[in-house]
């Protein structure tokens, strides 16, 4: 559009802008700058929205993330209830002392030996620390 004096002059009309409220049209000088300006400054605008967009979930989505961290919950108590049952185990090389094993059939075998005790409850510790720590990682919210 041209005024009177020769110079050219842009209107804008913004029918719906980002935040939501309605603006009329503006009168800009038409120059590159200025429009990169105003480009410039709606970029953050812009990236605010879209995260916005993106992080709300519809609620069956909601919800099942919910019941996947329930599960994870779930899994860390019994792990973390195992390793304190292992490491509050007392052994000592002269008391008595035996680990049976029972299969899904019935069938099972003691180990007396108090050597044999001392590492399967060690390499029991260890697993289920490195198990324990492998679940809190994916506890994430």
């Amino acid at each position: 559009m041209s005024n009177n004096n020769g110079t050219t002059k842009t209107v804008v009309a913004e029918t719906k802008p980002l935040n939501g409220k309605q603006q009329t049209p503006k009168e800009n000088p038409a120059t590159p700058a200025a429009d990169a300006k105003k480009d410039a400054a709606l970029i953050p605008a812009i990236a605010a929205e879209v995260k916005q967009v993106l992080t709300v979930l519809p609620i069956q989505e909601r919800l099942k993330k919910i019941d996947e961290l329930n599960k994870l919950i779930e899994r860390r108590s019994l792990l973390a209830d195992a390793l304190d049952d292992v490491q509050s185990f007392v052994h000592t090389p002269t008391a008595p002392a035996s680990i049976k094993f029972i299969d899904s059939t019935n069938r099972g075998f003691s180990v007396s030996n108090p050597m044999v005790i001392a590492d399967m409850l060690k390499l029991a510790a260890e697993r289920l620390e490195s198990e324990l720590e492998k679940v809190e990682a994916l506890i994430k919210f």
